[in-house]
């Protein structure tokens, strides 16, 4: 190594002298007292100085629980790079069993030891320190290729919030190209599997986005209209429910559609617990012997029951189970690995788990029930796939045609129009863009199609805090902002 390549690493840790005090009970302290101890592992680095090819240092983000994330340059040639290791020195270092001899580079007094190990990146990589006085920890170390401006949102969110696992997608609508798609953290945590693109995920609200297209593909086809009534004797389910109220007879597919139905948003007929066991027929008749407030058409109020109902209308009219329609529907344009979500023990092989929070169940649930709901499982890579069948161009096959497709991205003139057919619109942060999230116990999911770009965020946990939604949308807006930044900046060089 270079004297001048010396003198810069030698600088960098200089920086780490403030955390010497702190370490150095590890050499002097109670052996057994190891409740209170710091961390063995000082500090890692990636730097362009031990790693020649990269353009740009590594950017390395210290979660929780004794794990690293490390993103390295997007460009890089090759899986291997070399990491520095900062520790105490006469420790012994081990990567995957490994172990690793210290280099002679040491500072303050002798106190602090780096050593460079090579690390291929396919890999987990999970670090043994076991110190002088016989302490031993463990790490993990989490690196991928990527773009560190979008991974650095990701890394502080997961881990401010407690989210295992991340899958992100991000697509140019315009170009019909995947920009950015890439797995963050633990799918199976248990098992420390990684969260590739094509992992499934629990979906729960953005399903309701899904069972609007298989409305509207059942409309375009002839089978029944938008503004058709649902219930009574002029109904599409008139031989299942011929007698409802007055009001309830005046509810359209639009009205379910957009959330209009009249209906307040409670009880929630679909995941509401008291209904556990009971079929889709007799949630719909206990909803019709209930108090429909509004008039249809006149109020909004978001009602997973109606996308229970329009569930129930798709079987009803196509003859087929919802699962079989919409798959059937999907793979006409290749789209094949969306489902109806199962229980734990029906866990699709690349399927992640699902962790809930503050004791939460993330597994109790009859996605089956509440499938055109909230039940459906899909991954980045399939979500990718469909989103290029709604765009509306000529290049790749759409499901809707264009008259239909302006339909179910016209919004509601109930509700501030804030709701159009199974998508929001005109949030604050996406002004003249359509989104829809989902939640569930140990589900949390976003999506947004914007002017330009598409953002999709799938994690298998969620947080109670309030003001978890607003950071996931947060990192959507964020991520459109950057990439309009840039495209401004290459248009002006």
């Amino acid at each position: 190594m270079s004297i001048k390549k010396v003198s810069k690493r030698f600088t960098y840790f200089l920086l780490c002298f403030s955390f010497t005090s702190i370490f150095y009970s590890f050499n002097h302290g109670d052996k057994d007292n190891s409740s209170n101890r710091p961390s063995t592992l000082i500090d890692i680095q990636v730097p362009i100085l031990s790693n020649p090819s990269f353009s740009t240092d590594a950017f390395v983000y210290r979660g929780k629980d004794n794990l690293f994330y490390v993103t390295v340059p997007e460009n890089l040639n090759g899986n291997f790079i070399n990491v520095d290791f900062l520790t105490l020195p006469n420790s012994i270092l081990k990567v995957n069993g490994d172990i690793i001899t210290q280099n002679s580079t040491v500072i303050n007094e002798g106190m602090l030891s780096v050593s460079t190990a090579t690390i291929n990146i396919q890999n987990n990589i999970q670090v043994e320190i076991i110190t002088p006085s016989g302490y031993k920890e463990e790490y993990d170390l989490l690196i991928q290729k990527g773009n560190k401006d979008i991974d650095s949102l990701i890394y502080s969110f997961k881990e401010r919030y407690n989210i295992p696992g991340i899958s992100l997608a991000v697509a140019s609508i315009d170009s019909t190209k995947t920009i950015y798609q890439v797995g963050y953290g633990y799918g199976i945590k248990e098992s420390k599997s990684r969260v590739l693109p094509n992992h499934l995920f629990r979906l729960a609200s953005m399903s309701k986005q899904h069972t609007a297209i298989a409305i509207l593909k059942l409309i375009q086809d002839g089978k029944f209209g938008i503004d058709d009534y649902v219930f009574g004797m002029d109904g599409i389910l008139k031989d299942e429910f011929p007698r409802v109220p007055a009001k309830a007879s005046r509810i359209t597919v639009r009205h379910l559609l957009e959330h209009t139905s009249g209906y307040r948003t409670h009880p929630d007929y679909m995941f509401g617990t008291p209904y556990a066991g009971w079929s889709m027929k007799q949630r719909i008749q206990a909803m019709l012997k209930s108090n429909q407030l509004n008039e249809p058409g006149k109020v909004f109020a978001y009602y997973n029951t109606g996308y229970g109902i329009l569930g129930y209308i798709i079987e009803y009219v196509s003859g087929k189970n919802y699962e079989t329609f919409l798959k059937e529907m999907y793979a006409s344009v290749g789209v094949n690995d969306i489902h109806v979500g199962g229980t734990q023990s029906e866990r699709r092989s690349n399927e992640v788990a699902y962790y809930g929070q503050n004791r939460a169940n993330a597994e109790g649930l009859d996605m089956n029930i509440r499938a055109s709901a909230g039940g459906l499982i899909a991954s980045t890579d399939e979500l990718l796939k469909l989103l290029w069948t709604l765009d509306g161009k000529s290049n790749i096959p759409d499901i809707l045609s264009e008259d239909y497709r302006q339909m179910m991205f016209t919004p509601s003139s109930a509700g501030h129009s804030r709701y159009a057919l199974g998508w929001r619109t005109n949030h604050q942060y996406f002004p003249n863009s359509f989104y829809h999230g989902g939640t569930l116990a140990g589900v949390s999911t976003f999506w947004v199609y914007a002017e330009g770009y598409a953002v999709i965020i799938l994690c298998n946990s969620r947080n109670p805090s309030s003001t978890f939604d607003d950071a996931l949308y947060k990192i959507a807006r964020d991520i459109i902002i950057n990439l309009r930044n840039e495209e401004m900046s290459h248009l002006g060089s």
